[in-house]
């Protein structure tokens, strides 16, 4: 593979790649097989293509996915959904998002997947963490709260106000 033998040379043959498929002139049928020109050098040659790919793959998978049809869109996805373990989540999550804002129909990755879910793009409802760093609480000096006494447990519950009557107004509009 030219771009295993040329690794001195990668930053040159990234940018070709990439100015090739940003191209006007170039169809957007001719744009899928660089994408898997792009896959399969990342893949198989390595990282330092793979930092070198990163830095303008949302904005090259954007450029493509713009111009082509829905069949090769749904290639461009599957493409996407291997991506896992080549790109960070937060870089594949920035590119579902710019390519949700050109197609609502793009998924975005459920809350701590990999890849996109067809299941939906609401994230699952998570239970709020409370993150405190222990070294500004000294050990011992946070105590927790004491029971209350049988005195206070006798006296009484002081009345809640009544509550406010609010007036509704219904408009219609025709």
């Amino acid at each position: 593979m030219l771009a295993e033998e040329n690794r001195a040379h990668a930053s040159v043959i990234v940018k070709v790649i990439e100015e090739h498929i940003t191209e006007v002139s170039v169809p957007g049928a001719q744009k899928l097989p660089v994408m898997y020109l792009i896959d399969s050098i990342m893949k198989n040659v390595g990282s330092q293509y793979v930092k070198l790919f990163a830095f303008n793959i949302i904005a090259t998978f954007c450029c493509v996915f713009e111009k082509v049809d829905e069949r090769t869109r749904k290639k461009l996805y599957e493409l996407r959904t291997t991506w896992s373990e080549v790109f960070p989540k937060s870089r594949l999550y920035g590119l579902d998002v710019k390519v949700q804002a050109i197609d609502p129909a793009w998924p975005l990755p459920m809350a701590g997947g990999g890849g996109p879910s067809l299941g939906g793009t609401t994230p699952t409802a998570s239970k709020p963490n409370i993150h405190i760093n222990p070294n500004i609480i000294k050990v011992g000096s946070i105590s927790p709260p004491s029971p209350p006494s049988p005195e206070e447990l006798r006296q009484p519950l002081s009345p809640l106000p009544p509550p406010r009557r609010t007036r509704r107004i219904w408009r219609f509009s025709s």
